[in-house]
């Protein structure tokens, strides 16, 4: 069964692990992806893995701790699909010091990566989908607008 026939996922952070296999999953299950990731070489190699027949993957290096970079995010895939149907926020940060090293700095950027999905479930992202999201975990839906 194919539940995602022609429907747009966004997959932040799907590069690789848990991402990269939703974004197949999505695929075989007849999505369109996105996915997004820091790294322009682990996107390039991400799609190359993903293997997507009739252009179905769309690739954006973007970081998630950017509103700059999520505004650009929305723009392409806008242009691409015109809509977009889900998001998974899978991507994350760790810092890896212990408590009494961790700066200010180090705060604001794990805070900032785990607030995307905040973002784009905001009406900051219904223009996109004309839909109001709705937050699950880490996976976001749409639904019809009020």
């Amino acid at each position: 069964m194919q539940r995602f026939t022609n429907k747009t996922a966004l997959i932040t952070g799907g590069t690789t692990g848990m991402g990269l296999a939703t974004a197949r999953r999505l695929l075989d299950e007849g999505a369109y992806v996105v996915i997004t990731g820091r790294d322009r070489a682990r996107l390039d190699a991400a799609v190359a893995r993903l293997d997507a027949v009739d252009d179905r993957v769309l690739a954006v290096r973007a970081d998630s701790a950017s509103l700059a970079d999520l505004d650009v995010l929305m723009r392409r895939v806008e242009t691409w699909r015109g809509t977009l149907d889900a998001v998974f926020a899978n991507a994350g940060t760790g810092i890896f010091k212990p408590t009494v090293e961790i700066t200010e700095d180090d705060f604001d950027r794990t805070v900032n990566v785990a607030a995307a999905v905040a973002f784009l479930a905001s009406d900051d992202a219904a223009y996109i989908t004309g839909q109001d999201l709705v937050v699950d975990g880490g996976l976001v839906g749409s639904v019809p607008a009020a």
